[in-house]
C-alpha cells in the first residue's frame, strides 16, 4: 500500500515538533530519523492506534460509563473505511479492549459512530427488523463547502485563519441555541480535520430525540436562503434570531467577515450586497457614492449603507418602514448564519467521524474545540500523525532520562485530551449521577 501523499511530504520535510525540527535544522539533518518505521500510511496508522487513541476514554463516553445500568456500548454501531476505501458497517464491540483490538488489526482509515440500537448491530441478521435504532447523540456537520457564495479568502478544500470565523460563528450560534433554548448543556465540538466542525450533543434528552423531532429542533435553528442565497429576515424577526444577531452574527460579521473577507471590496461584491436593499433610489445613491471613491474600504462602506439604512427606517412610513426585510441583518445573517447538513442531524442511524481519528487526506487529528477559545482555534496548528509520532520518538531522545509516562502525555495531543476528560466527560458523567440519585430518591418516595 503507498503512502497519502501528504504522509510523504511530511516525511520528507520531518514533522515533528517544532523544538525537534530546530535542533535538527542546527544538527545540519534533513531527513526524519524515523522514516523507516513510518514506511507507509498503514504502519503509522496502526503506531497510532496502539499508542494514542483514547479507546478506554471513548468507551466511557459512548457507553456511558454504565451509568444508567445499560449497556449502550455493546448495542452502538461502528462503521471503518478501510484502504482503498472498502466500507464496513454494522460493527459493534463489547468494551473498548475489543474495539480497540479491532482497530489496531484493521488500521481504518476512517471510524464512524452510530446510533444505539435494540440489540448489537453485529447481531442484526439474528434480530432482522426488531433491531432499530433507539439513541444517539444530537449532531451536527457544519463544512466550509457550503460557504463557497461569501467566502473570498480560500477555495476547494483550503482554509486559513480568516475564513475560520466563519466556523468560529457557527460554534456559538450552535452552543447559545442549544443551551438558550433547550436547555442542552454537554456539547462535545470537534475540528473535522480538514475544513470543518462537528458538534456532538451528549445529554440523555437530546440522545432520545426521534427523526421528527430533531427535524423540529433543526427547522428552528435554521434559516430559509431564497434567491441568491440570500437570507431575508423581517423587521421584525423572531426573538431568538433577534438575541443571535445581537449577540453573535453582528459582532462576528463587523468584527471578521466584513473586512477579511473583502465583502464590499470591489464593484462585484459590493453588488451582491446592494442586493437586499429594496429601496432602489438608496441602491443607486449608495453605489454611486463608492463608485465616486466615497469610501476605500469594506468596513467604511459598510458603515455607510449601515447609517443611510438606519436613517431611513427613522423616516416611518414615507421611508424604510413600507419595506418588509431588514437589510441590515439578512446581509449579516447570508454570510454569517451555519449552514447546517440536515440529513446528518436529522437521522438517527445516520453515521459521523469518530473524535480523535486521523483525516486520511491531510493528516491531522480531528481533535476537540473549546468553544470559550474557538476565536483563537488555528485549523493549522492541529496535530499531525507524523508529528505526533515523532513526538513520542524525540521524547527519550532529547531526554534519556524522562520519566516514562503514558505516549500521549509525550505529544501535542495531551492538551486535547484533558480538554475532553475535564471540560466534557466529566461533567458529563456529574450530570449522570446526579440524575440518577434524583431517579432513585424518585422512586423510593411514598
Amino acid at each position: 500500500v503507498t503512502a497519502a501523499p501528504w504522509f510523504e511530504l511530511a516525511l520528507r520535510c520531518s514533522a515533528l515538533h517544532p523544538q525537534r525540527r530546530e535542533a535538527m535544522a542546527a544538527e545540519g539533518e534533513h531527513e526524519m530519523d524515523t522514516s523507516a518505521i513510518y514506511e507507509d500510511f498503514e504502519a503509522a496508522l496502526s503506531l497510532f492506534y496502539k499508542r494514542l487513541f483514547p479507546f478506554k476514554l471513548m468507551h466511557q463516553w459512548l457507553g456511558y460509563n454504565g451509568v444508567y445500568g445499560e449497556d449502550l456500548f455493546s448495542r452502538r454501531e461502528f462503521s471503518c473505511t478501510l484502504a482503498d476505501d472498502v466500507y464496513i458497517r454494522h460493527l459493534s464491540f463489547a468494551d473498548h479492549d475489543a474495539w480497540g483490538q479491532y482497530v489496531i488489526k484493521a488500521q481504518p482509515r476512517k471510524i464512524d459512530i452510530g446510533a444505539v440500537y435494540s440489540f448489537p448491530p453485529r447481531d442484526r441478521a439474528q434480530y432482522a427488523a426488531k433491531n432499530v435504532p433507539v439513541q444517539k447523540e444530537l449532531v451536527f456537520d457544519i463544512d466550509m463547502d457550503d460557504y463557497a457564495s461569501v467566502r473570498t479568502c480560500c477555495e476547494g478544500k483550503t482554509i486559513c485563519k480568516k475564513c475560520w470565523a466563519f466556523m468560529a460563528t457557527a460554534i456559538k450560534v450552535i452552543r447559545h441555541a442549544l443551551t438558550e433554548y433547550f436547555g442542552y448543556h454537554h456539547m462535545l465540538f470537534i475540528f473535522s480535520g480538514r475544513r470543518g466542525v462537528h458538534c456532538w450533543v451528549a445529554d440523555q434528552r437530546a440522545r432520545e430525540l426521534q427523526d421528527r423531532e430533531r427535524r423540529a429542533l433543526l427547522d428552528f435553528m435554521s434559516i430559509q436562503l431564497g434567491a441568491g442565497n440570500r437570507a431575508n429576515i423581517s423587521r421584525y424577526p423572531h426573538p431568538a434570531l433577534e438575541e443571535m444577531r445581537d449577540a453573535i452574527i453582528l459582532p462576528m460579521f463587523e468584527d471578521h467577515i466584513v473586512d477579511e473577507q473583502g465583502v464590499m471590496d470591489n464593484p462585484e461584491r459590493w453588488a451582491k450586497v446592494l442586493e437586499f436593499i429594496q429601496d432602489s433610489e438608496m441602491k443607486e445613491a449608495l453605489e454611486a457614492h463608492w463608485t465616486k471613491g466615497g469610501e476605500e474600504s469594506s468596513t467604511t462602506r459598510w458603515d455607510t449603507l449601515k447609517a443611510t439604512v438606519r436613517k431611513e427606517k427613522k423616516k416611518g412610513s414615507k421611508g424604510g418602514s413600507k419595506y418588509s426585510n431588514d437589510a441590515i441583518s439578512s446581509i449579516a445573517f447570508t454570510y454569517c448564519y451555519p449552514r447546517f447538513d440536515a440529513h446528518v442531524s436529522t437521522a438517527l442511524n445516520h453515521l459521523l467521524k469518530s473524535p480523535f481519528c486521523v483525516h486520511p487526506s491531510t493528516g491531522k487529528v480531528c481533535v476537540p474545540i473549546d468553544p470559550d477559545e474557538c476565536d483563537e482555534f488555528d485549523p493549522d496548528g492541529v496535530p499531525t500523525l507524523p508529528q505526533l509520532l515523532g513526538e513520542i520518538d524525540a521524547y527519550h531522545k532529547d531526554d534519556p532520562d524522562a520519566p516514562d509516562i503514558k505516549d500521549y502525555k509525550k505529544t501535542s495531543l495531551l492538551p486535547y485530551i484533558n480538554y475532553f476528560k475535564k471540560s466534557f466527560l466529566q461533567p458529563l458523567e456529574q450530570r449522570q449521577r446526579m440524575d440518577l440519585r434524583k431517579k432513585e430518591e424518585g422512586s423510593m418516595s411514598f
